[in-house]
């Protein structure tokens, strides 16, 4: 793999650095269809993986705990990493920087709250999963992991 990143960067980079193109029309050619072989497989970025049918099964007492322990820290790590696995399962909440802009970040939180009630097929609505984040904070994750627990298949 270190030589693919090395290839890439000599083809991709050194054209931009020296302001011209110092590649054969060939060879433009050549490292076209090397880069479409290598990426082909690879999935497209926020699009619905149809592998992928549940959420991963965490405990709710350490997703609780570790928020105190990282001191909130551990909060946007698992909002995060929950967001794109409701993302992956058709949700469509948008970008995590939402949440350090202030008045965006609530926003963002209807946002997630609705991607839950998706989840988990409503059976914790997007209103009840925003107030539980908001008034309860590190216990409403834990609470909205319970739930995401129950629907999960791993």
């Amino acid at each position: 793999m270190p030589e693919v990143f090395d290839e890439l960067v000599t083809i991709l980079l050194l054209p931009l650095v020296w302001g011209k193109d110092l590649l054969a029309s060939d060879e433009n050619e050549r490292v076209r269809s090397f880069v479409i072989e290598r990426c082909s497989n690879l999935p497209a970025r926020n699009s619905s993986n149809p592998e992928i049918t549940h959420m991963k099964n965490r405990n709710p007492i350490a997703v609780l705990l570790l928020q105190f322990v990282t001191l909130g820290i551990y909060g946007l790590v698992w909002s995060v990493k929950t967001k794109n696995e409701m993302n992956r399962l058709g949700a469509g909440i948008p970008t995590a920087w939402l949440l350090i802009i202030p008045f965006a970040n609530i926003y963002w939180l209807w946002v997630y709250s609705t991607g839950v009630d998706l989840v988990t097929k409503e059976k914790m609505s997007a209103a009840v999963s925003f107030l539980l984040i908001m008034l309860l904070g590190p216990i409403g994750h834990a609470i909205i992991q319970s739930e995401f627990n129950k629907i999960s298949t791993v």
